[in-house]
């Protein structure tokens, strides 16, 4: 497991910079002292670890990725509550930490995926692709379990992992094709296959999707790509 050596974030954190507009009627937030220290700790050790400079075990690397994680899930939180404006670099950068240091587990993916898909989270394509892509794996396996008996789970859950599992498919060829599109040096047949896998995850996506919850600006959309794809 890497997590990015390039924790960049601290200089924005030290700026205190996060801070609820005085027009809400909520309190001033920043990060506490102790945030602040546990970030500056973890970019301490990552940065060794990542050089080769430490050794660790699977479980501490785990485990301090974990803390990462933690953190970086409280600011979201916080921030899609509305409770603290941040500037754009600050979210930038949390962003694409935040997407990078995912551990690979369904649930966490899933949360990353709603914040990306939301606008709160942002990415690089290929990086955001490459979740998508561990998200279709995650539950491509769950599906293959629960349909073979190895799995008891209750109707929303299923649900809630088929819409994941679908619109994870569409996203995870989205962000490659759009990324070769505008890219110099990808193949055509590269960007052809892509773009074939895009129009057949649309289909399968649309043939289901008024089963689906809350999808209807993104139905819209997901039609317009897939008219688009078939002209």
């Amino acid at each position: 497991m890497r997590v990015p050596s390039a924790l960049i974030v601290l200089a924005f954190l030290a700026s205190g910079s996060l801070s609820a507009p005085l027009s809400s009627g909520l309190l001033r937030r920043e990060l506490t002292p102790q945030e602040h220290q546990d970030v500056r700790t973890l970019q301490a050790w990552f940065n060794k670890y990542n050089a080769g400079e430490i050794m660790s075990t699977p479980e501490l690397a785990a485990e301090n990725q974990a803390k990462l994680q933690g953190l970086l899930n409280k600011f979201f939180d916080e921030y899609a509550r509305g409770e603290f404006m941040a500037t754009p670099e600050l979210t930038q950068n949390y962003g694409e930490l935040y997407t990078q240091s995912v551990p690979n587990d369904a649930t966490a993916l899933k949360k990353w995926a709603k914040l990306f898909e939301s606008g709160i989270i942002p990415a690089t394509r290929g990086a955001a692709s490459a979740n998508y892509q561990k998200l279709s794996e995650l539950l491509t396996e769950w599906f293959h379990e629960y349909e073979n008996g190895g799995l008891i789970t209750y109707p929303e859950l299923e649900q809630e992992n088929r819409q994941a599992l679908l619109t994870a498919n569409v996203e995870m060829h989205r962000q490659l094709w759009e990324s070769y599109k505008s890219s110099e040096g990808t193949s055509d047949n590269v960007i052809q296959d892509t773009r074939n896998s895009l129009k057949e995850a649309l289909h399968q996506w649309l043939a289901v999707h008024p089963q689906f919850n809350g999808v209807e600006e993104l139905a819209e959309e997901y039609k317009a790509l897939y008219n688009e794809l078939s002209q």
